[in-house]
């Protein structure tokens, strides 16, 4: 005599199994990424007192924008291993390196490649005294909306309401993050967020 499952039964059984494929298809929209991104805008800018020497004096500051797939080695790293050499530390989260020399007083604003993997930015300062984590800022750049996935010539004009867009701050010994955006672009998390040469780009 042979067993069957009838229909009511049959539902039950595949229930979960359409649930599991419905979740694995919202998990895969969720982090899809896009492959030609537009670049993201970036904005340094330094206070007249900056990385002062023994003597008081500002200095020029260099710094370092690190593009990132996972942030939990950087998190963890100190000044010395960063610095020392980052791409043996945070290996393949490493995407893409920019170095910039921020004089006292001035600004650095410039357009940044991204890379499709990128999900955080890390700034960091070459200061004389590293003191804590203040040498480093840590935040998440935005996913980017569909209609936006394009790889953009953007030229010499000045970001849009739409682009993404990330401001840094130095004083003293530090570094600060002053504005993250647009936060409408499907980070969340952005919303908590609080002249110069032209940049190298390396990829690791």
């Amino acid at each position: 005599m042979g067993y069957g499952i009838g229909r009511p039964g049959f539902i039950r059984f595949m229930m979960p199994l359409f649930m599991v494929l419905a979740c694995s298809a919202c998990a895969a929209k969720r982090f899809e990424t896009c492959d030609k991104p537009p670049p993201f805008y970036l904005r340094l800018e330094a206070s007249e007192r900056v990385n002062p020497d023994p003597r008081g004096r500002s200095m020029p500051t260099l710094v370092q924008i690190l593009q990132l797939r996972d942030s939990i080695r950087a998190e963890q790293s100190s000044f010395r291993d960063l610095w020392g050499k980052p791409e043996a530390l945070l290996k393949e989260d490493l995407l893409q390196v920019a170095e910039f020399t921020v004089a006292p007083g001035q600004e650095v604003a410039r357009w940044i490649p991204r890379d499709p993997k990128t999900q955080f930015v890390v700034a960091m300062g070459l200061f004389r005294q590293p003191l804590g984590y203040s040498w480093r800022t840590l935040t998440m750049l935005p996913s980017v909306p569909k209609h936006l996935c394009t790889d953009e010539p953007v030229g010499q004009r000045g970001p849009r309401a739409t682009d993404a867009q990330l401001r840094f701050k130095l004083e003293g010994y530090q570094i600060d993050l002053l504005r993250a955006s647009p936060s409408s672009m499907g980070n969340p998390a952005l919303d908590n967020l609080q002249g110069g040469t032209t940049p190298h780009w390396s990829k690791s």
